[in-house]
């Protein structure tokens, strides 16, 4: 386990990590054109020196697997929601290039029937296969687009999950954040998500981002406890 000063030097310099409150560092393998696949030793070495007293028997290879199998994940899925993004003006050029067709062949007809009767005829190519092939383009694109309709990332929210089961389970953290002097968010979970998120996403919220993330997760955890509430009446009848 690495000395006290070594440690804070490290969340201190590290250039893997993004000092918290900061304008996060874009990670070098997780931007829109580079998916993330796997960690830095600086990035790595930055989580690790996330706190100076980890619990004992860490198994460490298998979070840094587990972390990075999450990440690849969403990696893999928001390249294809970006090319979803992307895709707006290829939707556009599709359309307009069936329209194009249809006009075509009318004008061609038309052509062909006001044409002088001594003048030999146009030649109509086969419009017919290009129609057939911008039908197939049309079904591909609403075939891979449909899945990643709407605002909301349900992968970032699978991501956050996953990376808040690895804390709790392998690193064996609590869902909590400390405030500074200043009452600004911090503490371990704070740096751990910051930095994870900024290495698979190229981004992370700000500290009070962080900080809600946290809030819902252990909100969602309490109502999923199963434990039954006190009510009101049931205390009076207790008292009678």
């Amino acid at each position: 386990m690495p000395k006290r000063d070594n440690a804070s030097a490290a969340r201190r310099s590290s250039p893997g990590a993004s000092p918290i409150g900061a304008e996060p560092a874009h990670s070098a393998g997780a931007t829109s054109d580079v998916p993330f696949t796997s960690f830095s030793d600086t990035q790595w070495q930055a989580i690790r020196a996330i706190r100076d007293d980890w619990p004992s028997n860490i198994d460490w290879p298998e979070v840094r697997r587990q972390i990075e199998e999450a990440g690849r994940e969403y990696s893999a899925v928001e390249h294809q929601r970006e090319q979803r993004r992307r895709s707006a003006a290829y939707k556009t050029a599709l359309y307009s290039a069936r329209r194009s067709i249809i006009g075509l062949q009318f004008n061609l007809s038309r052509l062909e029937a006001l044409a002088p009767s001594d003048l030999v005829g146009l030649p109509i190519p086969d419009l017919k296969k290009f129609e057939k092939r911008f039908k197939e383009l049309d079904a591909r694109y609403q075939t891979w687009s449909a899945p990643f309709s709407g605002r909301k990332s349900w992968i970032r929210e699978r991501l956050i999950n996953r990376l808040l089961t690895i804390w709790k389970k392998h690193l064996r953290g609590r869902l909590r954040t400390s405030k500074t002097k200043f009452q600004e968010p911090t503490g371990p979970l704070v740096r751990y998500l910051t930095l994870t998120l900024t290495a698979i996403q190229g981004e992370s919220p700000g500290r009070h981002g962080i900080k809600s993330i946290v809030d819902k997760a252990k909100k969602r955890r309490r109502g999923n406890s199963g434990k039954p509430k006190k009510t009101g009446k049931k205390l009076r009848q207790i008292r009678q």
